[in-house]
């Protein structure tokens, strides 16, 4: 058997000397005496039996895991280590006995003091990357690493003494795979994997034999064991095969070790990568044997998930129900988009955090979550704004505190949980909160959403059990101040439907702001309000003149973009100061209120322009007097007009209304037509 091949050629050009000085620390008085300059310096070396190859020239002929003889090459070099400093040696030739080899450096060598652990290391450059490999058996060496030790014995040890006894790490894997399809054709990505943990993909694309559509691969793998979820996958045609090894064993250093299987069409795969378990599914996957799949990462503990390949509406919905029911944090990518599974005040934080960047990236609540740190992230920006869909399912979030930092919140990005949104909010509870402006030219606020694009479906602050008080306080001198517990300002393409506000508001804003807008749902409009209500009384102080609504502050300062409301109402009295059952100035033409009630003050407090009141009615008789022309229509039973409200609202044809009234107890209750 002849010496082996060649191994690193690229990296062994760079070193025109012998010797690199890797580290120029201080030395140690007892690890090196001094330098001295020497013409050259000959040392051995030898593979211990324990080893296996470094480099072959055949195959191994015996059983599985038998020894593998090994050779040095003619282009090695060894690194040797003495204290901080590391020195290359170049392969030079054997010994007569073929035994050990000779390895000389010719530079500036230290002397060597007794008891001296010299290390050495073969590749020089340290231990190579396993996880990606040619898979062939003549680069096979490029993949090893080995490692000796010798200590210097004696009064006076010399570099000529020095003997190293190399073992390696590296088992070796012969895999030899079958498959009709693979006949004459071209086979790629193949990859081992442990426990569904990717250990070694090939860079070697095959051809499969012309008789048998057989191919071979050769790896260099770290010692470990094989279990009954060893897999091995490769990709022909386009299409995915696999084979489960099956096998139970330790994979140990010098040995060689067989995997000889015929490959079957892929159906699902499961592969762990930089803490991710990746499925893959492939065409006529069955959703079970998917959540099969997504439960043994859930048992392994992962909890950050990627669904890749075909995916059927079944399945996408069977993953999302199966994590939805699963009492952890998790994080499932599909598409690209991810979803994240919240259970508690982590969950939220983590979703923020991504959120901010990510302006994609979609939440489930699957738990209630009490919040213990502060709401401090700007999702979304005036040219970026949030895109993703937010399920809360019902859940509630309490002890919402929002305090954002004001060199991320400005005039454009008003202080809310999510501060510029056109994606989908829906289903969500919260238990009050409150909301702090810290930034000097911050003039809109919310719990919820800043400036809305989207939909926001839903939302109901406070419930009949928990929650006290909804606050806002705003810390700078303001012209004017813009508040809305779920939305703050809807623009002309967002929609705010089924929301309610349950709890009594605060407003406090600089006594120098001139102007307050409020309404206990929405600041300020341009777009669609649909059935919502408001049972919470509103206090604002600080500022002269304030503008409150039950459902609405006021319809935008702008005459080009009419606010349309149907189907909401107003069961409380709103504030001390304020007529606005409804809304608290309507500042846009063409406004449309229809089918809408309140049971206290007017519809609309003021009305720069005329707008469309269609069968909106109060209950308020305090407004019916000679000095005062309401909005609204006055009737002391509302319930009475339960078919008119709703008549008036059908003629306006809005695609957004899905509920009527129908009479209740008291007044009027919504239900699905």
């Amino acid at each position: 058997m002849k010496p082996g091949i060649k191994f690193f050629i690229f990296s062994f050009l760079s070193f025109i000397s012998c010797v690199q000085e890797l580290n120029d620390s201080d030395k140690p008085v007892n690890d090196i005496i001094d330098d001295i300059e020497t013409e050259s310096v000959i040392i051995r070396a030898s593979i211990n039996d324990e080893a296996d190859s470094k480099t072959t020239i055949s195959d191994d002929t015996g059983a599985n895991g038998s020894r593998v003889k090994i050779y040095w090459g003619q282009y090695d070099y060894i690194a040797v280590k003495v204290g901080s400093k590391s020195y290359n040696f170049a392969f030079k030739g054997y010994d007569d006995d073929q035994t050990s080899a000779n390895f000389e450096c010719s530079s500036k060598l230290p002397e060597v003091a007794a008891n001296t652990v010299l290390t050495a290391e073969y590749p020089t450059s340290g231990k190579p990357d396993l996880s990606k490999q040619y898979g062939t058996l003549a680069l096979l060496s490029n993949y090893h690493y080995m490692t000796a030790e010798y200590v210097a014995n004696g009064d006076n040890p010399l570099w000529e003494d020095v003997s190293f006894a190399f073992r390696t790490q590296t088992p070796i894997i012969k895999i030899t795979l079958k498959n009709d399809a693979f006949k004459g054709q071209r086979v790629n990505d193949l990859k081992f994997s442990i426990d569904n943990k990717v250990i070694v993909t090939s860079t070697t694309t095959y051809t499969g034999t012309e008789d048998s559509g057989e191919i071979t691969a050769y790896f260099a793998v770290e010692p470990q064991s094989i279990d009954g979820n060893t897999s091995i996958t490769a990709v022909c045609g386009g299409v995915t095969y696999e084979a489960a090894v099956g096998a139970s064993t330790m994979l140990k250093g010098g040995k060689l070790y067989r995997i000889n299987k015929v490959m079957n069409k892929a159906d699902v795969i499961m592969s762990y990568v930089d803490d991710i378990a990746i499925i893959n599914v492939f065409d006529g996957a069955s959703t079970d044997a998917v959540i099969d799949k997504l439960k043994e990462a859930i048992s392994d503990n992962y909890s950050l998930f990627e669904l890749k390949g075909i995916l059927t509406d079944d399945i996408k919905q069977e993953v999302n129900y199966h994590l939805t029911d699963n009492p952890a944090n998790t994080v499932l990518t599909v598409e690209d988009r991810s979803t994240f599974y919240t259970y508690n005040t982590e969950g939220l934080m983590a979703w923020g955090a991504a959120a901010e960047t990510d302006r994609k990236s979609n939440c489930t609540l699957i738990n209630d979550i009490d919040l213990t740190e502060d709401w401090e992230y700007c999702i979304g920006t005036s040219s970026t704004y949030y895109s993703g869909i937010f399920e809360g399912n019902n859940h509630v979030i309490s002890g919402l505190s929002i305090n954002q930092d004001a060199v991320r919140m400005d005039y454009f990005n008003p202080t809310a949980m999510i501060s510029c949104f056109s994606g989908e909010i829906r289903n969500l509870v919260l238990e009050g909160g409150k909301c702090t402006n810290t930034g000097a030219n911050i003039f809109r606020s919310s719990l919820l959403i800043g400036y809305n694009r989207g939909i926001v479906d839903g939302i109901i602050v406070g419930n009949d059990i928990h929650g006290e008080y909804v606050s806002f306080s705003n810390q700078f001198n303001n012209n004017s101040v813009t508040v809305g517990i779920i939305v703050s300002s809807n623009s002309t393409s967002g929609i705010v439907k089924n929301c309610i506000n349950k709890l009594p508001v605060t407003i406090k804003v600089n006594d120098d702001t001139n102007y307050i807008y409020a309404g206990g749902i929405v600041g300020e409009n341009y777009g669609y309000i649909v059935q919502c209500i408001n049972e919470g009384y509103i206090e604002a102080s600080g500022s002269s003149t304030a503008y409150i609504g039950g459902i609405l502050g006021m319809t935008g300062e702008n005459k080009w973009h009419s606010s349309e409301m149907y189907l909401c109402a107003n069961k409380v009295e709103i504030s001390a100061t304020g007529k606005g059952g409804l809304v608290g100035y309507s500042a846009s033409p063409g406004s449309i209120y229809a089918g809408c009630y309140t049971t206290c003050g007017d519809v609309i407090d003021y009305s720069y322009y005329s707008s469309s009141f269609d069968n909106c009615y109060t209950m308020d008789d305090t407004l019916i007097d000679d000095l005062y022309n309401p909005y609204a229509i006055y009737i002391s039973n509302v319930n009475l007009v339960c078919d008119e409200m709703n008549q008036a609202v059908e003629s306006y044809e809005c695609e957004y209304v899905d509920k009527k009234w129908v009479i209740g107890n008291d007044y009027p209750v919504l239900v699905y037509k």
